[in-house]
């Protein structure tokens, strides 16, 4: 995963350099950016707070507003959203999805049962809390965060991916 850095912020950029971070220069980085650092926010910025998801699907990335945090915090940040727990929950009656993530390597849990913090949950949409979502979601704040991948508009193929993309193995 990139992480796509801000000019100015140069000591965060050398920071996760120096601890193994693949680092772009914000605007330069291309695909595959799922953390970006801003210091000078702009209107389309403006109000984020310090951790904020923002946008949907492949253009989903986590934004850390480095005028709001030390640099230690953007360190435990980067690599708490980098080095993902590999616990995914998963609705119940869901087997399929759950024997393939299993023989992925992944720890699986039921959504209703999630007693550990977990990095992404898989569900089926129209049940409940999750009446109408996106394909690819973003719940929580703080310590909380969690990736909702809806099984009804994604396939095995693109919940795999999604998986890969938002938890490390």
């Amino acid at each position: 995963m990139k992480i796509a850095i801000q000019r100015g912020l140069e000591n965060i950029e050398t920071l996760l350099t120096e601890k193994g971070y693949q680092t772009v220069r914000y605007g330069d980085g291309g695909k595959g950016i799922g953390i970006t650092v801003i210091n000078d926010v702009d209107e389309a910025y403006e109000e984020i707070d310090p951790v904020t998801f923002y946008g949907t699907g492949e253009k989903a990335m986590i934004l850390l507003n480095a005028s709001k945090l030390s640099d230690e915090e953007i360190l435990k940040y980067v690599k708490k959203y980098s080095e993902n727990p590999k616990v995914v929950a998963v609705q119940k009656g869901m087997s399929r999805t759950q024997e393939k993530l299993e023989a992925l390597g992944y720890d699986v849990v039921t959504v209703d049962d999630a007693i550990r913090k977990v990095r992404v949950s898989i569900i089926r949409s129209g049940d409940g809390a999750y009446e109408e979502i996106e394909p690819v979601s973003f719940y929580g704040s703080g310590d909380r965060e969690v990736v909702v991948l809806d099984a009804t508009q994604l396939s095995q193929e693109q919940l795999m991916k999604y998986v890969e993309k938002y938890t490390v193995l």
